[in-house]
């Protein structure tokens, strides 16, 4: 047989798929979801959202909300000394707009940018794309670390 796929499905919001020892990897793919509705208040559902693609221009400053899901906390999601890694891909037009709140489970936080310097605006007709590293060093406290890159044609 050739091209037949292998799907292992943990139960539940956080059932895991655990390799202990060094593994071998030729090939992620990674989940992206996709939205063409403008949110002042973006929740990054991390259980299911490698990659968020927000391709509508913004019409505002806005939020990111790291959370699990709707009905799971990253609190739960991750444990002590564990990080996700996530990247928000956003349209500007001419008229620009950024992040400029980031939460976890909805409690602002203050985010380590990348260079050392917090963003101010974004990029005006591109592809913003920011990354954000959410490392749980104790029971719902995080270092965020943050960055953000222009893409443009």
């Amino acid at each position: 047989d050739t091209n037949v796929g292998l799907t292992l499905t943990p139960k539940g919001d956080l059932g895991r798929i655990t390799l202990n020892g060094e593994s071998k990897i030729f090939g992620v793919f990674e989940n992206a979801f996709i939205t063409t509705t403008f949110q002042t208040t973006l929740n990054y559902d991390v259980l299911s959202q490698a990659v968020f693609y927000a391709n509508v221009a913004d019409t505002s400053n806005f939020t990111v909300n790291l959370r699990g899901n709707s009905s799971t906390a990253l609190n739960s999601a991750l444990a002590v000394g564990e990080s996700v890694t996530v990247a928000l891909l956003n349209r500007n037009d001419n008229t620009t707009y950024y992040n400029n709140v980031i939460q976890v489970d909805g409690t602002t936080v203050t985010a380590i940018w990348q260079g050392g310097s917090t963003p101010t605006t974004g990029n005006a007709s591109s592809t913003d794309v920011y990354t954000y590293t959410a490392l749980k060093t104790a029971a719902s406290t995080y270092v965020v670390l943050a960055s953000l890159t222009q893409f443009k044609a």
